[in-house]
């Protein structure tokens, strides 16, 4: 009777050891299931927000682009009449809130190689405006054409690549 007891308890606590056994697999596996959804979740939840700010970035180049256009035709009509470049008032302020808006942006973008061509883009910019504010005689229309390709081809380059980051979401 001992051993009949004896084996009925082993197998008691084997059945038991086992079903824990199971549920604790069971519980891993959802555990890292539930895990895997949530980092997943908060993935595409910054994606999204990585989308949007790519979308309001290409606006606000676009606002640039056109802020800083604007202000170099001003520039260029101004050295026409007068031979050389001044200040401009309400343009170059344009100018300067567009571009605060613009390296806002810059800095929530993931993308390593656009946030630089960024940042090229707007140095780029700031030194032209350094040169025009320091010695206004300096400038020339050949000096502001070089200018206009140069800031052109840049944000010819940071459209190209924020169209390939934005491509990603797709």
């Amino acid at each position: 009777m001992s051993e009949t007891l004896l084996a009925v308890l082993i197998g008691g606590l084997l059945t038991f050891a086992g079903g824990a056994f199971v549920e604790i697999v069971r519980n891993l596996w959802v555990s890292r299931r539930d895990k895997e959804a949530r980092e997943a979740a908060r993935q595409a939840q910054l994606d999204e927000i990585q989308r949007g700010a790519l979308l309001d970035l290409q606006e606000k180049l676009i606002e640039w682009f056109a802020a800083v256009s604007k202000q170099r035709s001003a520039r260029r009509r101004q050295l026409r009449a007068t031979g050389h470049v001044g200040r401009l008032g309400s343009v170059a302020e344009d100018a300067v809130m567009a571009t605060r808006k613009l390296a806002y942006l810059t800095e929530r973008v993931r993308d390593d190689t656009l946030r630089a061509r960024l940042t090229e883009l707007r140095a780029t910019e700031s030194l032209f405006m350094t040169v025009w504010l320091a010695d206004s005689d300096l400038i020339t229309e050949q000096s502001l054409d070089a200018q206009d390709n140069e800031i052109a081809r840049l944000v010819a380059a940071v459209a190209e690549q924020l169209g390939a980051a934005l491509r990603g979401f797709l």
